[in-house]
């Protein structure tokens, strides 16, 4: 997808909805969200969509609120932006640099971050490269103590 409608449409998303909190906009579509207690290591969340089902995305509940809400946020774009029948976006050193990696990645970062963030980068947030999208959404990530 191309980067500039994925900004567009998370800013279109947060403007219609008046909220950036991506937990009450996947309520909105009916987008199940649930926390797993005990997890596979490594694991951070993933968005399942399989056909005549609802969309169900799955979070560690070991992470802080501030980073499932990132986690949600970066799944939510998985759920919106792409429709294929089954997703487990699992981030491997296969797909990690993959567009539908680059496309949540931007949609969570502009959906979570206001206008002045974007001023702050040293270019365009739509010219900026997968690598460095995922670097600022991973440092954000901490698990509870």
């Amino acid at each position: 997808m191309n980067p500039k409608h994925v900004i567009k449409y998370a800013k279109d998303l947060k403007e219609a909805r008046h909220t950036n909190d991506p937990f009450a906009i996947a309520e909105y579509f009916g987008i199940r969200v649930t926390f797993l207690k005990k997890c596979l290591p490594g694991f951070t969340a993933q968005t399942t969509k399989v056909e005549n089902y609802p969309t169900h995305i799955t979070i560690n509940d070991a992470y802080t609120a501030f980073s499932k809400k990132i986690l949600c946020a970066h799944e939510l774009g998985h759920a919106l932006l792409h429709s294929e029948t089954l997703n487990c976006f699992a981030n491997t050193s296969k797909n990690v640099h993959t567009e539908v990696e680059r496309d949540a990645n931007l949609f969570a970062l502009t959906l979570l971050t206001d206008d002045s963030f974007e001023e702050e980068l040293p270019l365009p947030l739509a010219s900026t490269d997968n690598y460095t999208l995922k670097t600022i959404l991973d440092y954000n990530l901490k698990f509870t103590q």
